[in-house]
């Protein structure tokens, strides 16, 4: 917009970012202390000024993208688009290969002119430049994004999925279109899409939807049972199944990492004889390896699994 001299258009552009990021902080305020203070903040610039794992962390994000974006093909993709790329400009620069057909007579004409054009110039266009700016916008994101982030998980490269697209449709549409008519064109990268978009779906995974809800209906069952919640992660992390275990009528959680002491107190201050649950959230343990630390605590007469999906959850009775 400055190069075209469009100066009312950029103070609209500059006032729409530069609004976005004031509203976000006025919704959310906590957020100066989550990037600068809080310790995911902290993490991001440790990362930024060490350059232990750079090249792995890109490396898996590459990984997560493609997965995601394209069934694990982006590279394959990538490869095709570039080779294309290159018969077109050793076409365009050695040989002149062109096809012309005459409708009314039915006849097709071959022209090749084999010669190095000495003197050639490049225009860019308007859209070729946003094309190049999107480019440098997904590059310069991951490169970031992959050097300061605490560790790789696909939530954070999401946003940059629909520019990852438009590149990819545009890049392909443009190579089918030296080749073929628009029509043609489209109806080829259409199905192309669709094929990659439903192999995606059959073959990857889709995150962040609780696939365990239908099983863990069966706690309903005992919600009459007081529950034990052993974190094996964050604090906060037994909330994910609080709509369960909050119908039960005592909780006891441990604070601490792996802090399996917590069944000392309840069967201390509450009747555990009629049985109890225990859920166990990301302990990284075997259920055998469970057992026998909790039974370094209390003895366990008998344990059942009644939810084995996510986080498992036992059925367990005392002596």
């Amino acid at each position: 917009l400055l190069f075209l001299n469009r100066k009312k258009q950029l103070f609209m552009y500059l006032g729409a970012e530069f609004g976005a990021i004031m509203l976000s902080v006025a919704v959310f305020p906590r957020m100066i202390y989550h990037c600068f203070g809080g310790y995911r903040g902290k993490e991001a610039f440790t990362n930024a000024v060490n350059s232990e794992k750079a090249t792995e962390n890109i490396e898996k994000a590459m990984s997560i993208i493609s997965k995601q974006v394209a069934n694990g093909w982006i590279w394959e993709l990538g490869k095709v688009i570039i080779f294309a790329v290159f018969l077109l400009l050793i076409n365009y620069y050695f040989f002149h290969f062109k096809v012309s057909f005459d409708k009314e007579r039915l006849t097709a004409r071959l022209e090749v002119n084999l010669h190095l054009r000495k003197k050639s110039s490049w225009t860019i266009s308007v859209d070729g430049l946003v094309y190049l700016i999107l480019s440098i916008v997904i590059l310069g994101y991951i490169l970031v994004v992959g050097k300061i982030a605490p560790y790789q998980t696909d939530r954070y490269y999401m946003c940059v999925y629909p520019l990852i697209y438009i590149i990819i449709v545009h890049s392909i549409f443009g190579v089918l279109q030296r080749f073929g008519r628009t029509k043609i064109s489209l109806s080829i990268l259409s199905m192309l899409l669709l094929f990659i978009c439903v192999s995606g779906h059959i073959n990857q995974n889709i995150n962040y939807l609780n696939k365990t809800y239908e099983q863990r209906k069966k706690l309903d069952a005992y919600s009459n049972l007081p529950v034990i919640v052993l974190n094996g992660a964050y604090n906060w992390y037994a909330d994910h199944w609080i709509y369960e275990y909050s119908k039960n009528p005592a909780v006891f959680r441990s604070e601490g990492y792996c802090d399996l002491s917590i069944i000392t107190e309840a069967v201390k201050s509450h009747d555990l004889s009629n049985g109890f649950l225990i859920y166990s959230c990301r302990l990284n343990m075997s259920e055998k390896e469970l057992f026998n630390e909790l039974n370094k605590y209390t003895t366990i007469e008998s344990h059942k699994k009644i939810v084995s999906a996510g986080d498992p959850v036992y059925l367990c009775y005392i002596p």
